[in-house]
């Protein structure tokens, strides 16, 4: 069986997710070393894991956790760790009214 590349994407964002539900499985914001940790649990994986983390991290749901007020960042075992930075929910903020504003104009 063969993919296209965007079924395999989807393929391994579900293997991620299930491996790690509390954090990727959840869509809370990820600390940033996050990529460094699973490297960790899953080694030699580390060029996948990075496209599956970027994929996953500009989801318009992640971005949503990250916008979202009092958000705090979570480890792989879904822990919180540390607030959101206003910079950083500021960011997602902005990408998500950039998001919302190409989606409106196309539906007009």
């Amino acid at each position: 069986m063969t993919y296209s590349i965007i079924e395999a994407r989807r393929l391994a964002l579900g293997v991620v997710r299930r491996l790690w539900p509390k954090s990727l499985g959840a869509f809370v914001p990820l600390k940033g070393t996050i990529h460094a940790d699973m490297a960790a649990e899953l080694p030699g994986h580390d060029a996948g894991l990075a496209a599956v983390l970027a994929i996953h991290t500009n989801s318009t749901r992640y971005l949503r956790s990250v916008a979202a007020e009092g958000s705090q960042r979570h480890d792989l075992n879904g822990e919180p760790v540390a607030p959101v930075s206003p910079a950083c929910r500021e960011q997602a903020a902005v990408e998500l009214a950039v998001r919302e504003k190409r989606r409106t104009n196309n539906v007009s």
